[in-house]
Order: C-alpha cells, then structure tokens, then sequence
C-alpha cells in the first residue's frame, strides 16, 4: 500500500498548493478593492462593463470553453491516478487508485459534456 510518509507529504503539498492558489486570489481581490476605492474617491465614473468583467463575468462562450477545459484536466488526473495504481504492480493499490480516479472521472465527463453541448448551441 502507500507508505504514510508519501502519504502524508503528499496531502500536504496539495494542501499547500490550494492555500497558495487562494492566497494568491485574494491578493488579486484585495488589489481590485483598492484600485475601486481609489477611482471612486477620485470621483471617476465607472464603466459598469468594465465592473462586470472584473468582477468576474464572462459570457456563455468562455464559460463553456472553461468547462470544455476543466474536464479534460479532470480525465487527465483521473487517468493518472489509475497510472499511479498500475506501476505499484499490486492489485489492491491499482483497485485503490482505480476507486480514486473515480471521482474526477465522472467529473470531467460531465463537465466536457456540458462544455461540447454548450459551444455547440
């Protein structure tokens, strides 16, 4: 099976990994904040487009693209986690990382699914 070292440091870089990626996003939204606070204290209008797109609106097209995007990596990490499991040349750790992979799997699936049905409307 896995040894709990591996285990353990793994958890913890993915743990690491997601604080980094909202540290990183709140920082861009705290930047935002101040560059708003500051044009209304000057008195500059503001575009409400322009709000809207920094705010984070996109339009139906992107958003599908992006869902096209997200489950092609989730397949991806789907497929790997089954890689995984298959050079560890024991059943029991191929049906774990089999088991694992499910999630993503089904996940991207319906994810791609929904990108390829959205772009095509």
């Amino acid at each position: 099976m896995l040894d709990p070292h591996f285990a353990g440091a793994l958890i913890g870089t993915i743990a690491l990994l997601v604080a980094f990626i909202h540290g990183l996003r709140f920082a861009r939204l705290a930047m935002l904040h101040h560059t708003l606070r500051r044009a209304f204290t000057t008195g500059a209008l503001a575009d409400p487009e322009l709000l809207g797109r920094l705010f984070g609106g996109r339009t139906q097209a992107e958003r599908d693209a992006l869902d096209n995007r997200n489950g092609a990596m989730l397949i991806a990490v789907a497929a790997a986690c089954v890689g995984f499991g298959w050079l560890q040349a024991d059943p029991s750790a191929l049906r774990l990382a089999a088991g694992v992979a499910l999630f993503p799997l089904f996940v991207g699936v319906v994810l791609a699914l929904r990108g390829r049905a959205g772009s095509r409307r």
